[in-house]
């Protein structure tokens, strides 16, 4: 009887259900809980998006710990634990093929920084509080996709500096620099969700995904922008498509060349979507996968070129533009002109302005949209570009503008006709049937005139062109 029960007590203690030690483990997964997806229920058809918002999960958990540790990775044997904790929390969905203990040790090789303070030291703490002034407006609930753009284009850069000053490696980096932004206000934890979800994208996957159709990015973040062509009707061009985004705000899909290195365009484009101006076209978006596109915001009205010479079968013509709103027009493109070249972050040469890239809003206010927009120094040329090229091609569009013809003999014409104080009456487009003010025009075909000047040294600034015709707007 006794080797009876000896044996059923070995048996009871060999099969004993094993507990783990969650003492080990310091993370609070309540605050910011995982919620699987339906398609991660079948890991082997989803295994990438499933592993990564898990991952993701266990960070925001870790980022409440770092805020009073001041640690961001954790030791072997607390990572081992959390991760089976964790997986056990959610054991509808086989986790363990993630290997995700791998990603939050610190044991791991090579690693980037794994204290809050030593990144702030690494960066400088100018630099990381401008990150945090930067992102503090995700902080709203319903935070804006322009607010996680700001941010996105400040962790780029803290990001790069990480880097390059982290001399041991760069592995983790970008995780470190999540946790130790979102850890800065974890009494909010919209500010930390809205880190997440703003910057998560930032972070290289180490699990390998599956092609899927083309994504477009809001200003470089996360969201996903549905591109929908409407139709061939609202085909701008062969590249230019009209599209909605999911908040029902219509925008302009631009398809670009191929052969595009997808760094170099990413930056570009998070670059562009960076310039804010009234009179410049937005950019909004862009589309990396596949075909390279640009998103830009949509302005109802079209281009410039079809309300002077006619867009669409038959070359019919939009209603008449009056000459107050021909002033207008000119001083608005003036404006995004001068801007680009004197632009505070980055000072620019467009290299083809025209009228067919001048749109034009619901109220008929002007707006450039970029060509392909160079950075470039003062007085200095990119390839055979100057400001200085620019401001010849404004001067053509300005007589396009005053005349309603395509022509570039209206360079010549009007040259003569100030050079020798001829009439002007015959340079006016016929359709405003001589309802101009004369000496604005005159004026106004002076200074495109200046602007086409053949030696580049005697064509004005855009500075000087805005309030030559701000002046001439105001004469009356």
């Amino acid at each position: 009887m006794a080797i009876r029960y000896l044996f059923l007590f070995i048996f009871a203690l060999l099969h004993k259900p094993h507990k783990i030690n969650s003492s080990a483990c310091t993370l609070d997964f309540t605050r910011f809980p995982y919620e699987a997806q339906s398609e991660c229920f079948d890991m082997d058809a989803a295994a990438s998006s499933c592993c990564s918002s898990a991952l993701q999960s266990l960070f925001q958990a870790m980022t409440l710990k770092s805020n009073q540790s001041r640690s961001i990775f954790l030791n072997f044997l607390e990572a081992q634990n959390c991760t089976n904790i964790f997986e056990n929390l959610h054991n509808r969905i086989n986790l363990n093929k993630c290997e995700l203990q791998d990603f939050i040790s610190s044991s791991t090789r090579d690693l980037c920084s794994n204290n809050v303070d030593q990144i702030v030291d690494l960066i400088g703490v100018e630099s990381y509080n401008e990150l945090r002034f930067n992102c503090k407006d995700l902080s709203s609930r319903n935070h804006s996709d322009e607010v996680c753009f700001d941010c996105v284009f400040s962790y780029r850069k803290t990001l790069q500096a990480l880097k390059e000053r982290n001399r041991s490696s760069d592995k983790g980096c970008a995780e470190a620099l999540l946790v130790s932004l979102a850890s800065s206000d974890v009494q909010s934890p919209n500010f930390v969700q809205g880190a997440f979800s703003c910057l998560w994208n930032e972070i290289q996957s180490p699990w390998p995904t599956q092609k899927s159709p083309n994504k477009a990015y809001i200003l470089g973040s996360k969201k996903l922008l549905a591109i929908v062509i409407v139709a061939v009707a609202l085909i701008l061009s062969g590249k230019c498509y009209v599209g909605i985004m999911p908040s029902g705000m219509p925008t302009v899909i631009k398809k670009l060349n191929q052969g595009i290195r997808v760094p170099s365009f990413v930056d570009e484009a998070c670059r562009k979507a960076k310039i804010r101006h009234p009179n410049l076209v937005s950019t909004l978006g862009y589309c990396d996968k596949g075909e390279h596109c640009l998103v830009y915001e949509h302005c109802v009205n079209g281009s410039l070129a079809g309300w002077l010479f006619g867009n669409g079968a038959g070359n019919v013509k939009a209603p008449i533009l009056t000459w107050e709103r021909r002033m207008q027009i000119s001083i608005g493109v003036a404006r995004g002109l001068c801007f680009l070249h004197a632009n505070p972050l980055d000072k620019m040469v467009h290299g083809d302005v025209k009228v067919a890239n001048i749109f034009l809003t619901e109220k008929l206010e002007a707006k450039i949209i970029d060509s392909d927009l160079s950075s470039f120094k003062p007085h200095e040329r990119k390839g055979l570009l100057t400001i200085k090229t620019d401001v010849f091609d404004f001067g053509f569009l300005l007589l396009q503008v005053l005349t309603g013809k395509k022509a570039k003999s209206l360079i010549e014409e009007a040259r003569d006709a100030i050079m020798k104080g001829a009439s002007i009456s015959a340079m006016a487009d016929p359709r405003l049937n001589g309802a101009y003010v004369a000496s604005e025009f005159r004026n106004v075909l002076a200074i495109a005139v200046r602007c086409t000047a053949p030696n580049e040294g005697e064509r004005p600034y855009m500075e000087e062109v805005v309030r030559k015709l701000e002046e001439t707007q105001n004469l009356v």
